[in-house]
C-alpha cells in the first residue's frame, strides 16, 4: 500500500506455522478520508519466494454522511413541505427526498445541492391521503445515509369561506393594490346589481388584517371592464386606468392618485365596447403605454396608446388587427427583452382568431407564425407553467360566435415556437383534456406555495383551480355559486394566496395553508453597460424558497436623484419590498434590462426579485451609473484604463446565469466566446466594436449541461482565458 505519490509499503503478513494465511480479503483502518492511496498483492510460498506484484489498485476512503435531523413535513393544499436541519457532516454533497404513499414504494422525488438547501415543496398529491417522506444525505460518490424513520403528512384542502360584506355587482371585475401606501391592498370593484341598473365602481380601503371599507371616493360606473394600476406620474403612488361601458356609453379614464386621493387626469383617451386595455412599456422608454381594443360604432379596432410623457397619450397605428371581444396580454415570447403582444377576438366578419405579434424594437411588430385557437369573451396570460423559462400562454373563453363550445388551452413555448400542451377538445390520446369555461376571468398565482404558477378561472357562476405541479395540471371545481370575477391575492397579509370572488355572490375564501411563502433573496452584482442613450442592466439571478431561481420576476427601480422613481418606477414599497399589486416585476424573467433614450446624467437603481406569489424581495443596494455618449464607464475615475484585462466571472461556480466582465484600453472590434471543455463553440457573447472602458455581459447557461467551461476575449492583438463552473 502507498499514498498516491508514495512508496509501496508493507501493510501486513501473517504466518499460520511455517506458511502465510490463504484469506482473499483484508481491511485496512485507521486511513485519512479523501487521501488517495494504491493498494497492491502479491503471494509468497514456503520458501519466502515472492510473485510479482499485481495490478495496483487506486481508491480511497469514502465516509457516509450523517443522517438529516429534525426532519419536519408541514401539509398544505395537494402539498407537503418538508423542512430539516443542515448536514453537518465533512463530506456531504447532496440531499435526496425521497416520497410516497405510505405503506408502498417510495420514489426520489428531487436532488437538492448545497449545504443550506434545507428545504422541499412537494406538490402533485392527493388530498386527505396519507404520505410518507424520507430525507438522504448523499456524498459525491453517490452514497447515501443511513434510512431515517419515516415523516408522514395528509394533503388537505386550504380554503374556507368568511364571512363577507362585499358588494354583489354583476358583469364586473375586483382589482387589488395598495392605493395608500400603507403596505396592505385595498379593492376596486366595478359592475351592477342587475342587467338594467346603473354600473358602478366602488373603493374599499383595507386596515390591514383583511377589514374592507367603503370610501367615499367617487369614479366613472362602469361594466364590462378592465382595470390596471401604474404610477403614471412617477410620484410614488398607484394610479389607475379605468376603462368600460358607463351609463353614458364606452369610456377610458385615467385617474391620478396623490397620497392615495384620485382625481380625474382629464386625458383623452379612446372607449370601446366590449372593449379592454392592456398595459406595457413595449418601447422600452420608462413609462407605460397600453394596447386599447374593442368596438367603435360598430366597428373592431385595436389601437397602442403610447405614453408621450408629461400626460399626453397618442394612438399609435401598427396594422393590428382589429377584434371585437377580445382578450390581450403582454409577454416576451422570444426572450430577446422586449413586450410581444398576444391578442385574440373577432374580427369585422365574424371570424375568431389569435395572433402573437412579435416586438421587433423601434416601433415596429410582425405577426408570428404560431398558430393558436381564438376564442371571444375570455382571457390570455403568459406564464412559464412548465418551469423551463420561457414564457407559455394560457388562453380562455368561447370558440364560436354562438358561445356553445367552450375552451382551455395551455400551449407550450418550445423555443422555436408554440404547441398546444393542455386543452379542452385536443383529438391527441396523449393530451390531457382540462374542462372550458366561458366568459372566463383567469389569474395566475402560488397558490399552494410550491413555487410553480397555479390558474384559477371564473365562468359562469363556477371558479374552478388548475392545480400546477410542473406542467402537470389538476382540476379542482370550488364549492361556490354566483362567481363573476375571480383573484388572488394576499389580502390578510398571512403569506399565501386567498381568493375574493366578485359576482351575483360575492364570497372570500381564505387561504388556511400551514406552508407559507417566503421572500426571495436580495438580487446581487449589479452592473452595467451604457452606449450613448441606451443603458443594459445586469444583475444575478436571486433565490427562493418556493420559487425556482428560473422562474423569478424582477423589478427595476430608476431616478434621476437617490431614492426617486422618475425615469423607471415600480409598483412596490422601497423600503419594505411589499407589492403594491399582484403582478411580475416589470423586467420579466430576464436579469437584465435595456432602456433607450435617456439624456446625459447620472442616474440611481435598485434591482428586487418577485416569486410566483407575489411576494417580493428587499430592494438590492442603490446603485448609480452616468449616462455620456462619448464613453462607456463602470468606472468612478473618468480616466480611460492602462491595460487590457479579462476578469473573473461572477458568481464561480455559477447556476445557471452569470457575469462576466472585461476591462478595454483602447476602442475596437472585440470577440468575447465561450467553449466546453473540448473545445467545441457555445456561444458567441460579443463581435463588434466596443469603446474603451469596463464592459459587462451576461451568460445563460440554463440549457447546458453541468461542468467546466471556457471564456475567451480577443482584443487589440491580445487573447486572454479564463474558467468558470456551472454546477446544477
Amino acid at each position: 500500500m502507498s499514498t498516491e505519490s508514495g512508496e509501496l509499503m508493507l501493510v501486513d503478513s501473517t504466518r499460520t506455522g511455517n506458511l502465510f494465511t490463504q484469506d482473499t480479503a483484508k481491511t485496512i483502518n485507521d486511513l485519512t478520508a479523501l487521501q488517495d492511496y494504491s493498494f497492491a498483492i502479491t503471494v509468497v510460498n514456503a520458501d519466502l519466494q515472492e510473485s510479482e506484484l499485481s495490478n495496483i489498485l487506486t481508491n480511497f476512503p469514502k465516509p457516509v454522511p450523517d443522517q438529516p435531523k429534525d426532519v419536519v413535513a408541514t401539509a398544505g393544499d395537494r402539498a407537503v413541505q418538508l423542512s430539516w436541519a443542515a448536514n453537518d457532516s465533512a463530506y456531504f454533497d447532496y440531499y435526496y427526498v425521497y416520497s410516497g404513499l405510505d405503506g408502498f414504494g417510495v420514489f426520489a422525488n428531487d436532488t437538492l445541492y448545497g449545504y443550506n438547501n434545507t428545504s422541499l415543496v412537494i406538490s402533485g398529491l392527493e388530498n386527505d391521503q396519507t404520505y410518507q417522506f424520507y430525507v438522504i444525505a448523499v456524498n459525491r460518490f453517490g452514497q447515501e445515509s443511513s434510512f431515517p424513520e419515516k415523516i408522514t403528512a395528509i394533503p388537505t384542502s386550504t380554503y374556507e369561506e368568511e364571512e363577507t360584506t362585499l358588494p354583489n355587482l354583476i358583469n364586473g371585475i375586483s382589482s387589488w393594490a395598495d392605493i395608500d401606501n400603507d403596505g396592505d391592498l385595498d379593492l376596486l370593484i366595478t359592475g351592477q346589481e342587475g342587467d338594467d341598473e346603473d354600473p358602478q365602481t366602488l373603493l374599499l380601503t383595507n386596515d390591514g388584517i383583511g377589514e374592507l371599507t367603503s370610501s367615499d371616493q367617487t369614479f366613472e360606473g362602469v361594466a364590462n371592464s378592465t382595470v390596471f394600476w401604474f404610477d403614471i406620474d412617477q410620484n410614488g403612488y398607484v394610479d389607475l386606468v379605468l376603462s368600460g361601458e358607463s351609463a353614458t356609453g364606452p369610456v377610458t379614464k385615467v385617474y391620478l392618485n396623490n397620497e392615495g386621493t384620485f382625481t380625474d387626469s382629464g386625458f383623452s383617451l379612446p372607449g370601446f365596447e366590449d372593449g379592454i386595455v392592456s398595459p406595457s412599456d413595449y418601447d422600452s422608454d420608462g413609462d407605460i403605454d397600453f394596447l386599447a381594443a374593442g368596438t367603435v360604432d360598430g366597428n373592431p379596432q385595436t389601437s397602442l396608446i403610447k405614453n408621450m410623457g408629461s400626460g399626453i397619450f397618442e394612438p399609435v397605428a401598427f396594422g393590428f388587427a382589429g377584434f371585437s371581444m377580445p382578450a390581450a396580454s403582454w409577454g416576451d415570447a422570444n426572450a430577446d427583452g422586449k413586450p410581444d403582444l398576444f391578442i385574440t377576438g373577432a374580427d369585422s366578419d365574424g371570424n375568431i382568431d389569435a395572433i402573437l405579434y412579435m416586438n421587433l424594437g423601434n416601433d415596429s411588430f410582425v405577426a408570428s407564425e404560431s398558430v393558436f385557437q381564438g376564442v371571444i369573451n375570455g382571457t390570455v396570460a403568459f406564464t412559464d407553467f412548465d418551469l423551463d423559462t420561457d414564457q407559455d400562454v394560457l388562453i380562455t373563453g368561447y370558440t364560436d360566435a354562438a358561445e356553445t363550445n367552450l375552451f382551455t388551452g395551455f400551449y407550450e413555448n418550445t423555443g422555436t415556437g408554440f404547441d398546444l400542451f393542455y386543452s379542452t377538445n385536443s383529438n391527441q390520446s396523449d393530451k390531457r383534456k382540462v374542462g372550458g369555461l366561458s366568459k372566463s376571468r383567469a389569474v395566475v398565482g402560488d397558490y399552494d406555495n410550491d413555487g410553480d404558477p397555479d390558474m384559477l378561472i371564473s365562468a359562469e357562476g363556477e371558479a374552478t383551480i388548475f392545480n400546477n405541479n410542473r406542467g402537470d395540471i389538476n382540476e379542482e371545481k370550488l364549492n361556490v355559486s354566483g362567481a363573476g370575477s375571480v383573484t388572488w391575492v394576499d389580502y390578510d397579509g398571512d403569506g399565501d394566496l386567498d381568493i375574493v370572488i366578485s359576482g351575483a355572490s360575492s364570497k372570500v375564501l381564505s387561504n388556511n395553508t400551514s406552508i407559507k411563502n417566503t421572500a426571495p433573496s436580495v438580487p446581487e452584482g449589479l452592473m452595467f453597460t451604457t452606449a450613448g442613450d441606451t443603458v443594459n442592466l445586469i444583475w444575478n439571478a436571486s433565490l427562493d424558497s418556493q420559487t425556482p431561481t428560473k422562474s423569478l420576476t424582477y423589478n427595476v427601480r430608476i431616478g434621476t436623484s437617490p431614492g426617486a422613481s422618475d425615469v423607471l418606477s415600480v409598483n412596490a414599497d422601497l423600503s419594505t419590498g411589499k407589492l403594491r399589486t399582484q403582478a411580475n416585476g416589470n423586467a420579466g424573467y430576464k436579469t437584465s434590462l435595456s432602456l433607450r433614450g435617456l439624456p446625459n446624467g447620472t442616474y440611481y437603481w435598485q434591482v428586487q426579485a418577485v416569486d410566483n406569489g407575489f411576494m417580493g424581495s428587499m430592494f438590492s443596494q442603490e446603485q448609480q451609473f452616468d449616462v455620456t455618449l462619448s464613453t462607456v464607464s463602470n468606472e468612478s475615475s473618468s480616466e480611460l484604463p492602462s491595460d487590457t484585462r479579462l476578469a473573473q466571472n461572477y458568481p464561480n461556480p455559477f447556476n445557471p446565469s452569470t457575469t462576466i466582465s472585461y476591462t478595454l484600453k483602447s476602442s475596437g472590434t472585440i470577440n468575447l466566446r465561450v467553449y466546453d471543455i473540448t473545445g467545441r463553440l457555445v456561444k458567441e457573447l460579443v463581435n463588434e466594436r466596443k469603446n474603451a472602458g469596463e464592459h459587462v455581459v451576461s451568460f445563460d447557461a440554463g440549457n447546458l449541461a453541468s461542468g467546466i467551461y471556457i471564456y475567451r476575449l480577443q482584443a487589440e492583438g491580445k487573447i486572454l482565458i479564463r474558467k468558470m463552473t456551472l454546477i446544477k
